[in-house]
C-alpha cells in the first residue's frame, strides 16, 4: 500500500513525465482491495484537477496494459470503472483519446481489433449522456 501511495505521490509531481507509471497505476484499479481501489480513485480525481487530458492519456495506456496482460474482459471491467472518474466537458481531449484508442486496435489489424468495443465503447456513451445533459438545459 505504502509503495502505491508513494507512487501515487510521484506521478501527480509531473503527469506529462509520469504518463507511463500513472497508467500502471490505474490499471491496479479493481485488481486489489477496496483500500486500493480508494487509493487509485483518488489518485484519479487529483490527475484530473491537474489536468483532464492527463487523466484521459493515463487512462488510455492503463486500458492498453490491461489489454496486453490480461483479457478483454479485463479491458471491459476497467474501462467501465475508470469512466466515471472523467468528466466529460472537454470535448477536444474525449476526440484524442477514442483517436489513440482507435490508432492501437487497428495497429496490426486484426489483431488487436478485439481491444476497440470494451476499452472505448464506455467512453462514447457517457460522452453522449453527458451531450445530452447539455442539450437539453
Amino acid at each position: 500500500m505504502n509503495t502505491l501511495l508513494n507512487t501515487c505521490k510521484l506521478c501527480l509531481t509531473s503527469p506529462r513525465k509520469f504518463m507511463d507509471l500513472s497508467g500502471l497505476i490505474i490499471a491496479q484499479y479493481i485488481r486489489f482491495s477496496d483500500k486500493h481501489d480508494d487509493v487509485v480513485k483518488f489518485f484519479m480525481k487529483k490527475l484530473r484537477q491537474k489536468s483532464p487530458t492527463s487523466l484521459l492519456s493515463a487512462q488510455m495506456k492503463a486500458l492498453i496494459y490491461t489489454y496486453d496482460s490480461y483479457t478483454e474482459k479485463d479491458v471491459d471491467a476497467l474501462a467501465k470503472r475508470a469512466v466515471m472518474q472523467f468528466s466529460f466537458k472537454a470535448g477536444k481531449s474525449l476526440v484524442d483519446f477514442v483517436k489513440q484508442g482507435i490508432q492501437y486496435g487497428l495497429q496490426d489489424a486484426p489483431s488487436k481489433c478485439d481491444f476497440l468495443a470494451p476499452a472505448l465503447t464506455p467512453y462514447v456513451k457517457r460522452s453522449s449522456m453527458a451531450h445530452k445533459r447539455q442539450n437539453s438545459r
